[in-house]
């Protein structure tokens, strides 16, 4: 199963932040959130691909590497923005979710910048932990949210069903 550890109450919550490494079942776990239009879900993985140019389906690796380089490049203000933008543009949804925040400074660019921001944290034993991928330094980057998230959920045993109960 899963558990979370809960800091704060998420009724009055509109801006949420996804976390944790690869595979630990971040976009898997919304995709049933997804489905509902009050929700603008925002991937940064799309988002960095439609910035870069880089198609659909190019490889993860490649993808972390040249994510890495912008960031590098535009800095966390930037990176911010790019969500920022999307968020701004989106047609009268109730709760914005952010899939895939990766910094620590992006993730204080959001608390800084929605009062009504809460951070989840997707942790997961399981997940591949002796690939590059997982090894890369944009994933040594995400355990540091972990420590100051308001949410943490272990999916080491990830369920399809773990937000049903929200539909």
């Amino acid at each position: 199963g899963w558990f979370c550890i809960e800091r704060k109450s998420l009724e009055k919550y509109r801006y949420f932040g996804l976390s944790g490494k690869i595979q630990s079942g971040k976009t898997s776990s919304m995709i049933n959130l997804k489905k509902l239009k009050s929700i603008n879900y925002i991937s940064y993985s799309s988002l960095i691909k439609k910035e870069l140019e880089l198609n659909d389906d190019v490889s993860r690796q490649i993808l972390q590497d040249k994510s890495l380089e912008y960031y590098n490049r535009i800095g966390p203000n930037g990176y911010f923005d790019i969500a920022k933008k999307a968020i701004d543009n989106a047609q009268n949804p109730c709760i914005h979710v952010v899939d895939g925040i990766r910094h620590i400074n992006v993730y204080e660019h959001f608390q800084k910048n929605y009062d009504n921001f809460i951070s989840i944290y997707f942790d997961s034993v399981t997940s591949n932990k002796n690939s590059y991928i997982s090894k890369h330094v944009v994933e040594s980057n995400v355990e540091n949210i972990k420590s100051i998230a308001n949410i943490i959920i272990d999916n080491s045993h990830y369920d399809e069903i773990l937000f049903s109960n929200w539909l």
